[in-house]
């Protein structure tokens, strides 16, 4: 998902050095015969802001409560991770202490949301109260926050990676690459971190609806709906699924599947697909069909 052109780093003129350590255009520093982003850095570039591939839909509404929990961590993790570069120019990054303080620092806010699910679930009744002890639950954040923490680390790593490569075969010298990294880690920081926020919040509180309709014994399935103002890859997406009723344990699409709409496409193959979510910042949702 890529963001044609990224924001301003601050509130005065922009750094001179960007993703993959080209200058920013516009800026007193560019020179005249800076090549242009080859389609593997502006994909990369994509990946930073985000964690599924395709359509970026713009959301200006203001973060609820779990959003701004979640966004919170995600810029600490950035403030906090330890990234450095030996005398060699090579990058020292710690991917494994990155994975677990990620982990660490979006357990609460991750709980909290799933937990807001379920407990909007139970109002099919007969569904018992919401334990973090429960099998089910417990089951669902582990797996999902080991699969994020993998996600967004590998995906800082890659960009860092990215950077320093493109840094040495431009001949910048080390500290250029270093304004080059921090520019990418702070973009991420400000703007990536409000797209996760927003994506894996849905993601996880569809998830506790479902596993609280799973306890109620009275609901057979589940059908996507539609947010108000859906995009198109949305509702292209809905009508693909049309009526059909899919069982909670089931993903709506199979893994790899393409939504194509106006000109625009997204592959769904991130997470286990049984939540209804096509794009980041998407508000679309499940509801519960019953026995």
């Amino acid at each position: 998902y890529r963001i044609n052109g990224i924001p301003l780093a601050d509130a005065g003129k922009q750094p001179a050095f960007g993703p993959f350590g080209m200058p920013h255009r516009g800026t007193d520093e560019k020179p005249k015969d800076e090549p242009k982003p080859t389609a593997d850095e502006k994909s990369l570039t994509a990946r930073i802001f985000g964690l599924v591939r395709g359509h970026v839909h713009k959301e200006s509404s203001p973060l609820t409560p779990n959003e701004d929990s979640l966004m919170r961590a995600v810029r600490d993790w950035m403030d906090q991770i330890d990234w450095s570069m030996d005398q060699n120019g090579n990058l020292v990054f710690d991917s494994s202490s990155a994975r677990e303080l990620f982990a660490r620092l979006t357990e609460e806010p991750t709980r909290s949301m799933y937990a807001d699910g379920y407990d909007a679930g139970k109002d099919v009744g007969g569904v018992p109260a919401f334990t973090v002890e429960d099998s089910e639950a417990a089951a669902f954040l582990g797996r999902y926050q080991l699969q994020l923490s993998w996600e967004v680390t590998n995906t800082v790593e890659q960009a860092m990676r990215e950077i320093l490569a493109d840094a040495v075969s431009n001949g910048a010298t080390i500290q250029q690459t270093t304004n080059a990294l921090r520019d990418t880690i702070g973009n991420i920081a400000q703007y990536g971190a409000e797209r996760i926020a927003r994506t894996e919040t849905s993601r996880a509180y569809q998830q506790g609806n479902m596993d609280a309709w799973k306890r109620s014994g009275v609901v057979v399935g589940k059908v996507p709906i539609l947010a108000p103002g859906a995009c198109s890859l949305c509702r292209a997406a809905f009508a693909l699924v049309g009526d059909k009723v899919t069982p909670l344990d089931e993903p709506f699409f199979p893994p790899g599947t393409v939504i194509q709409a106006n000109g625009k496409s997204v592959t769904l193959d991130w997470g286990d697909g049984k939540q209804f979510i096509i794009h980041p910042n998407d508000r679309c949702g499940v509801k519960a069909v019953l026995s």
